[in-house]
């Protein structure tokens, strides 16, 4: 679900800067990631409530429930709702806790001595988001943009179409947490990761973001077993499987993970499956043939396992419709 894992480099680019000699040419790879990562963006500035208010219709159903004439703190209970959308979303489609930790206290994304060192930061009250404005978190999650403008290395193309009333969730939710001390980024990169980063054969997902002015959608779509929440929530899927879903090897980890799968219905991929076997791979971690996943796709399997039923379906029928390709087209 990260960039850090599906860069790409034949060993041939790394030998042929060699020629400048293996001392001068680490001493400008390494210049060149600092510059990387200085880089600042400008991007739209998000601006939305936390939490959400609560629609016409809620409210309208609540008096009903309620015989209209009793006092109701609607705000409480649209923090009650917000707060509860947000930990749901943090503990399935969006896995948070997969790279800041299950606490949200800082966790580990990337731990190998020639790529590097890669730590997502302490998300709770006490951490480096504490004096976060909506702004604030709109640009780190949506655009991969530290408040101070330069680069982070926050994965967004599987965030990027994040709504704001799913972000606001997600940050009512956050604030409930109880603060711990600690936890910053650590971004530090071993001599692979380096030369990947130099000579431009991965970048951090600020680079790829088509347009950092654009406006995201308010809401997301109506939570439906359908084409359009499918398409909306599979999109966490695309920093390992391609844009396309038609998977790939990746790289850019240990030796031991295998090429991210074809989820598209090309023969090589999930052509002919169904939704039950769909659903118990997802859950389970176990193919129509019994064998079972392995790292990283493995550890997505505690988050999948909280799907509810109609995401569920949501993203197999989205999946179900994408063209039929090749693996790693």
């Amino acid at each position: 679900m990260s960039w850090i894992r599906t860069g790409a480099i034949g060993l041939g680019g790394l030998l042929g800067v060699g020629v400048l000699g293996v001392g001068a040419t680490y001493l400008w790879a390494s210049s060149q990631v600092e510059a990387v990562f200085a880089k600042t963006w400008e991007t739209r500035t998000a601006d939305f409530p936390v939490p959400f208010p609560l629609t016409d219709d809620e409210v309208a159903a609540l008096r009903a429930e309620a015989d209209s004439d009793a006092d109701l703190d609607l705000d409480a209970i649209a923090l009650e709702r917000a707060i509860a959308r947000g930990q749901h979303f943090t503990e399935s489609i969006y896995a948070c806790t997969a790279c800041h930790g299950a606490d949200f206290g800082g966790g580990v994304m990337l731990s190998d001595p020639a790529i590097g060192e890669v730590r997502g930061p302490n998300l709770t009250p006490g951490g480096v988001v504490a004096d976060y404005t909506v702004a604030d978190w709109s640009r780190a999650v949506r655009h991969g943009v530290l408040p101070d403008g330069t680069t982070s290395i926050m994965p967004v193309r599987d965030y990027k179409n994040l709504s704001d009333r799913e972000l606001s969730d997600i940050v009512a939710y956050l604030g409930t947490l109880p603060a711990k001390e600690g936890g910053e980024t650590v971004r530090t990169w071993g001599p692979v990761g380096t030369m990947l980063i130099a000579t431009g054969q991965l970048v951090p997902d600020a680079y790829v973001v088509p347009d950092h002015h654009a406006a995201q959608a308010e809401l997301p779509p109506p939570v439906a077993p359908d084409l359009a929440y499918g398409t909306h929530i599979t999109t966490v899927c695309v920093g390992c499987h391609r844009e396309t879903l038609a998977g790939g090897p990746m790289p850019f980890g240990p030796p031991d993970w295998p090429p991210a799968a074809n989820l598209t219905p090309h023969a090589a991929g999930l052509a002919g499956w169904t939704f039950e076997q769909f659903d118990t791979l997802m859950r389970r971690g176990v193919r129509p043939d019994g064998t079972t996943l392995k790292p990283p796709m493995s550890e997505m399997i505690p988050f999948a396992a909280n799907f509810t039923e109609v995401e569920m379906q949501a993203m197999y029928t989205y999946i179900a419709q994408v063209p039929a390709l090749p693996t790693g087209e």
